[in-house]
């Protein structure tokens, strides 16, 4: 009952978000007080070396209290105390330290903020290096005589460096320079020179290195390349032999081994090129002789080239993980030369996954849901110049996985039942068990599909767990839910559904696609249906027109119960219902609400069908009908009008209007190659209304004076309608067909841009003369207002019983079609497309003793997709049930609900109403409001304020 009487949503209305204000003065009268602002000293960029310090101020303008400033340190590259740490720290001051022994640089972030406004803040980074190191290395051979050049490597550090001999000297002729570390010149003693290096970083408090280097001079020639560059198969190769010493110039050969296939040395320059066609490791002796006279000198080197084919990432996709699910995923590369180094270059990884530089392995537990893309990139250790190769990658991550069903329907003993449990964010398959407690006698859950079937034999209520799991790898998920089965005594009250009946149910499926059902069925007083034809018309699929069926239902003391029907195409589905309109212990009516979990949010109707109106000849004479629905974009739309039937299967004389997310037709013809056919056995027949979209339509017979009707057009093409068709009475129409109260109730989108529903009901009080007098409740989109004012209506058409009718200010100018004086349709021609009923108001004036029955009531599908509600308020509902009117004030309700595909049985409630004499009636805290159309008959608005979804419903003994 939480959609009918919401009292908690009103409460949450008033306690957060769904609603709210505040006002008050200023002590300024109106001045805003000077803004705050913070600035730290020094505010650029400090960098210094591990286990060093910095000191910081920071001043704050325009704080009154002197609050002074809160000190926080943010690390990139490091977290907690490996970031450093701030000390002395107050209201103006800190100092932060760099933590000691860091490997690799980090940058640090110190802020300080306003302890008064904490949107004031100022920030400085810091980076913080590691000491400076000597990377040791073995230093080329020099030649007398010939130039020489090498540059000493230095790793960490602030820069920029400052290099120096510490010991020993470098050879005659060479110097080393302070700035780059390159020692250069030309040698010209020939020796062995040792020494040690020394490098100066630039940090506030300068660190240095020392490391111990050597360099050989020599006369005679030396090859002075120790390694070569791999090669990339099919791509241009080309590298340069060196020597120094001897005397130039120098001729070059193999001595021993062989160069890769498709590369050769040049005997004059040393130069090894050429085109690599093979993979792999080639070992060979490369010698270079001088031109001394008379005897020339030779030196030779053992040298290799490693040939690689080209380096790919050979992974295209990788699998989804799941949120706090362990994953791991292997990046995969081939050629190039190993080992190799990953990297994310581009977009990131799941938040709670990370990639492992050397092995390529993607692991971590995943902790935010969504679709991750980026791009990876390996680099291989080709020699002078790595080769690099990228991939653009994503992965998936889902939801934990979770059971989506919370509650299941209540069964019947002897009565078949099926239901279907549903699993959110899994991989598929998956395997259903039960894995404590026990279903009721007669029931198997099986595992594959998760759908629960049989036909309970025992009474009672059953409690048990159900346990999912996937296949999520390489480790699969499980979730459980605790749930209960309450099977009940067979009806007691099945014989009210006697007979045929014809019903209709419309709404949105779980994807918020339109959708429509009627048919008939023949309810055999016992609690079988022993047969039944439906056609079913939904936006996103081809309609399915005469799926017989065959089913059970069961029926309780209070006039509440169950259908369940299995069509040819195979499809079980569940309705709740409420019957009543009694006649000698059968029921002529009730509400039907889908109650599975197919996830359908759909409502209607179910009426005795006359089986004597089964005919042509029963259709004759003036009818108005009124469709509402979605366009074929998806947009609400809806058609009103007139028509003539003749009795023989012809229509003349029609009139429709319409509108479709704000493009109204008006005062349209049907043309007259309309026509229609009907079934002597169902009552089904078929209409065509040439010039309407749609133009075709099934409907079922209740009798010669009423039918119910859907389209059957396809819904991508023509949109989706249903309603109702009535035959008018009281023609010829004139200004005093509207000479009464009425109760009128319109539907519509939200006015809203954030989408939900709106509803309006309220009285018109018409003169008879053209003018009426409003008093309307409307609710938008859980917005909720009184309109009050006086319109004016034009004369209805004599024939066709159209009229219109000019508003007062809040409520939408509209269009009329009588089906009876004082009793019709209406539409409005707006983007909001309203669409309403209104009915004459008797036995007023009305006051709480004029409501003292019981009514069987169901409320109306949503104007517009349903939206997730605010948090603290019920799901969008739709519900069927009973009210029990006491004459006295109060109101008990018993229902069964539809909560965007949870199920609720049995929901029971209590409250107070009061009736006013105009008819309207408010429900407990204004959580509900009804207006009488007589003291058998009602009509709600549901009136929590927090409430997307409104609805209208119907209420009758």
């Amino acid at each position: 009952m939480k959609n009918v009487l919401g009292i908690v949503c009103i409460l949450a209305a008033f306690l957060s978000a769904c609603g709210g204000g505040s006002s008050g003065l200023s002590s300024q009268q109106g001045q805003s007080p000077a803004q705050i602002t913070v600035a730290i000293s020094p505010s650029a960029q400090q960098t210094i070396d591990t286990g060093q310090s910095v000191n910081f101020t920071a001043t704050v303008a325009n704080d009154a209290s002197n609050q002074g400033v809160t000190w926080a340190l943010s690390g990139s590259g490091c977290s907690g105390s490996a970031c450093g740490a701030l000390t002395s720290t107050s209201k103006t001051a800190a100092t932060y330290t760099a933590p000691s022994g860091v490997s690799f640089s980090l940058t640090v972030t110190v802020t300080a903020t306003s302890a008064a406004s904490t949107t004031a803040s100022a920030s400085t980074i810091v980076k913080v290096n590691p000491p400076p190191t000597i990377i040791a290395a073995s230093l080329q051979v020099g030649a007398v005589g010939s130039p020489y050049s090498a540059t000493l490597q230095a790793g960490g550090g602030t820069s920029p460096l400052s290099w120096s001999i510490a010991a020993g000297s470098l050879p005659p002729g060479l110097a080393l320079s302070a700035s780059t570390g390159t020692i250069s010149g030309t040698p010209s003693t020939v020796g062995t020179w040792s020494f040690t290096v020394q490098v100066v970083d630039s940090a506030p408090t300068s660190e240095s290195a020392t490391q111990q280097f050597s360099i050989t001079v020599v006369n005679y020639p030396v090859i002075t390349t120790t390694s070569l560059p791999s090669g990339l198969v099919d791509t241009s190769y080309s590298t340069t032999l060196q020597a120094v010493g001897g005397t130039p110039p120098y001729s070059w050969s193999i001595a021993s081994g062989s160069l890769p296939p498709g590369l050769a040395l040049n005997a004059g320059t040393g130069i090894i090129s050429g085109t690599p066609t093979t993979a792999g490791s080639y070992n060979f002796t490369a010698q270079v002789t001088d031109s001394t006279s008379p005897t020339p000198q030779t030196a030779k080197a053992q040298l290799s080239i490693t040939v690689v084919n080209r380096l790919v990432i050979l992974n295209t996709s990788l699998p989804q993980g799941a949120v706090n699910a362990a994953y791991s995923a292997q990046l995969q590369a081939g050629g190039g030369v190993t080992p190799y180094s990953w990297s994310v270059t581009s977009g990131s990884l799941p938040t709670g996954l990370s990639l492992d530089a050397g092995s390529g392995l993607i692991s971590g537990t995943p902790t935010t849901s969504g679709v991750f893309n980026f791009t990876v990139q390996v680099t291989d250790s080709s020699t002078p110049t790595p080769q690099t190769a990228t991939q653009q990658l994503s992965i998936t991550i889902t939801g934990s996985l979770t059971i989506a069903t919370t509650s299941l329907p209540d069964a019947t003993v002897n009565v078949a039942y099926t239901v279907t449990l549903e699993a959110d964010y899994a991989t598929q398959p998956v395997t259903w068990s039960i894995s404590s407690g026990s279903l009721p006698n007669g029931l198997a859950l099986n595992s594959s599909t998760g759908v629960i079937s049989g036909t309970p034999t025992v009474q009672g209520s059953f409690s048990f767990t159900v346990m999912v799991k996937d296949s999520s790898t390489p480790t699969p998920q499980t979730a459980t839910q605790s749930l209960s089965i309450t099977v009940n005594a067979g009806g007691v009250n099945d014989t009210e559904l006697s007979g045929r009946y014809a019903f209709l149910l419309s709404g949105y499926d779980g994807n918020g696609n339109r959708v429509a059902v009627e048919g008939s069925l023949v309810a055999d007083g016992s609690g079988g249906i022993t047969s039944g034809v439906e056609d079913i018309n939904a936006a996103g699929s081809a309609p399915q027109t005469l799926l017989t069926f065959t089913g059970n239902y069961s029926v309780g003391s209070d006039n509440r119960g169950t259908i369940t029907i299995t069509n040819s195409a195979g499809t079980t589905y569940t309705m709740a219902i409420a019957l009543g309109s009694l006649n000698g212990g059968t029921a002529m009516k009730g509400s039907v609400l889908e109650f599975d979990s197919t996830g359908y949010m759909i409502s209607g109707i179910i009426e005795l069908q006359n089986s004597a109106a089964f005919l042509k000849a029963a259709i004759s004479g003036p009818y108005a009908f009124g469709f509402q629905g979605s366009d074929r974009a998806g947009s609400r739309m809806g058609v009103i009008g007139q028509f003539n039937a003749d009795g023989a299967g012809g229509i003349s004389g029609g009139l429709f209007d319409a509108d479709g997310n704000g493009t109204a037709t008006t005062n349209s013809p049907i043309a007259s190659t309309s026509s229609y056919s009907v079934d002597t056995t169902s009552g089904r027949g078929t209409v065509s209304l040439a010039g309407v979209t749609p133009a075709d339509y099934v409907f079922y017979i209740v009798s010669g004076s009423r039918l119910l009707a859907i389209s059957t057009d396809s819904a991508s093409t023509a949109g989706l309608v249903a309603g109702e068709i009535d035959a008018q009475t009281g023609a010829p129409f004139s200004n005093t067909s509207l000479n009464a109260a009425v109760v009128m109730g319109l539907e519509s989108t939200a006015t809203s841009a954030s989408g939900g529903s709106r509803v309006m009901l309220g009285t018109i009080s018409f003169d008879g003369n053209g003018n009426g007098s409003f008093s309307v409740d409307d609710n938008d989109a859980g917005s909720i207002t009184s309109l009050a004012g006086n319109g004016t209506y034009t004369t209805p058409d004599a024939t066709t019983g159209r009229f219109t009718l000019a508003s007062p200010q809040g409520v939408p100018s509209l269009v009329g079609y009588l089906r009876a004086p004082n009793e019709g349709f209406v539409i409005g021609s707006d983007s909001s497309v309203e669409m309403g009923k209104f009915f004459p108001q008797s036995g007023g004036p009305f006051n709480d003793a004029s409501l003292n029955t019981n009514m069987f009531f169901g409320t109306e599908a949503f104007a517009a997709p349903p939206l997730p509600p605010p948090a603290g308020c019920p799901s969008a509902t739709l519900s069927t049930g009973i009210f029990a009117f006491d004459g006295s004030g109060n109101i008990s309700v018993t229902s069964d609900e539809n909560e965007l595909g949870t199920l609720l049985s049995d929901q029971q409630s209590a409250d107070t109403y009061t009736a006013s004499s105009s008819g309207r009636v408010t429900v407990g805290s204004n959580s509900m409001i009804l207006y009488i159309i007589s003291p058998t008959q009602v009509v709600t608005m549901s009136a929590s304020a927090s409430d997307p979804n409104p609805t209208l419903g119907f209420g009758q003994n």
